[in-house]
């Protein structure tokens, strides 16, 4: 059994408790629930959004992720409202945006759900010149 791409005994805790929805075979009678040929026999590959496999590289996810982060460079009422801009035109389906802020540490970023991804997002400002002493 192939389980997160390295070799694992098919009796083993781990293996018995994957699920059958992540387990790939095309024999008969298989507690599989995968019958593909897309993946060889007894492979265990978890679905990743968007189908890709795991190391492969989405743009389209990287730049909503690239917008979650320009916005949290935005002002406090910008991301609350989500209006601030490019950043968060990018990323139109985002519901329950939350600011989180710390001006004594300087400290900014947000929390929102990703109606598009069904994902919960968590972004947070890097350095900005006014905090370097």
């Amino acid at each position: 059994l192939t389980l997160s791409g390295a070799c694992a005994d098919a009796a083993s805790p781990r293996a018995l408790l994957s699920p059958p929805s992540c387990c790939a075979s095309q024999t008969p009678g298989s507690p599989c629930a995968r019958r593909t040929p897309e993946l060889p026999d007894g492979s265990c590959s978890v679905p990743g959004t968007g189908g890709l496999q795991d190391g492969e590289f989405d743009l389209k996810k990287a730049q909503r992720m690239a917008h979650f982060a320009g916005a949290t460079y935005c002002s406090p009422d910008q991301i609350t409202n989500w209006s601030c801009g490019p950043h968060c035109e990018g990323v139109p389906e985002v519901s329950d945006v939350t600011l989180i802020s710390n001006t004594t540490e300087v400290l900014q970023g947000l929390v929102a759900f990703d109606k598009t991804l069904g994902a919960i997002v968590v972004a947070f400002r890097g350095t900005i010149s006014e905090s370097i002493t």
